[in-house]
């Protein structure tokens, strides 16, 4: 006799979350960061609504407060006011574990609103729809409904969320492993090797990178290809402006690609990779 299989038995575990990752980092990435946050180029309002509007329903992020935190980081990387620099939140394993409590910290900081505040602002959108936290919760479990049952879907949804936390807490703390924290564990020691063997700081020069506030950004191409190009993070800070992660040959910016994708369906404007940003020799 074969036992009936169970709601949680009946998930496809590989396609539980895990895939649609790839899209939030879509709208992170692309939107967030390089559309807002620092004015890249510019979105289509349609697009800006839509990459708003999955960010909410799917893992619950305020773009406004987003963009905040993200530029105050910018202001102070690698200080005692960044809001999650690996040398002042507990290293490497500090930040990749509270990295969302560090972030709503950040967000709700008087000192970053006044920094920032004027900037990013919430509208309409976020004042009727997107900053209803139980709508968007509700809604994003809905959103899973139609590939799993209802139980099954809530724990896809969990899932989705967890892996979507942990790769931009993987950015925030191995993208700024270029040096030793002083941070004592086996967890910290794992994560600094990581950091040691796979990133890399191409064209590094100490009085450049001071002046651009690179902090201890590194380049991580393994975690780039996972993050839509976010873990070529020392690139990124040493020009933020840029629409691309890539600057020296060998490295890849999948988020580049899907940007050119987009311009030529006029959904992005003003795209322009800068000449001494393209691929160059290390």
């Amino acid at each position: 006799m074969v036992c009936p299989r169970t709601h949680l038995e009946r998930v496809d575990w590989p396609r539980a979350g895990t895939p649609r990752h790839s899209g939030d980092m879509h709208h992170t990435t692309l939107g967030l960061l390089r559309g807002m946050a620092h004015g890249s180029y510019k979105l289509h309002p349609v697009l800006n609504v839509a990459f708003r509007l999955v960010l909410r329903l799917a893992v619950g992020i305020k773009w406004w407060a987003w963009c905040r935190v993200h530029q105050y980081h910018h202001m102070h990387t690698e200080t005692a006011e960044d809001g999650h620099s690996p040398m002042y939140k507990g290293g490497i394993s500090g930040v990749l574990l509270h990295n969302p409590e560090l972030y709503q910290a950040s967000a709700d900081s008087p000192e970053v609103i006044a920094a920032v505040g004027d900037r990013f602002k919430p509208d309409a959108w976020d004042r009727y729809l997107f900053d209803h936290e139980l709508l968007g919760r509700v809604l994003g479990i809905v959103l899973y409904r139609p590939t799993f049952e209802i139980v099954a879907g809530v724990v896809a949804y969990v899932v989705h969320i967890f892996t979507y936390i942990y790769l931009n807490a993987a950015i925030n703390s191995l993208g700024h492993g270029a040096e030793s924290t002083g941070v004592s564990g086996k967890l910290e020691q794992r994560l600094t090797w990581i950091c040691q063997k796979t990133g890399k700081r191409p064209g590094y020069d100490p009085e450049t990178a001071e002046m651009r506030l690179v902090g201890n950004s590194l380049n991580l191409q393994w975690l780039a290809w996972i993050t839509m190009g976010e873990g070529l993070h020392y690139n990124h800070h040493f020009s933020p402006r840029s629409p691309t992660m890539r600057r020296f040959r060998g490295e890849h910016d999948p988020g580049l690609y899907v940007l050119r994708i987009l311009c030529a369906v006029s959904l992005v404007s003003g795209l322009s990779v800068p000449r001494s940003l393209r691929t160059q020799p290390h």
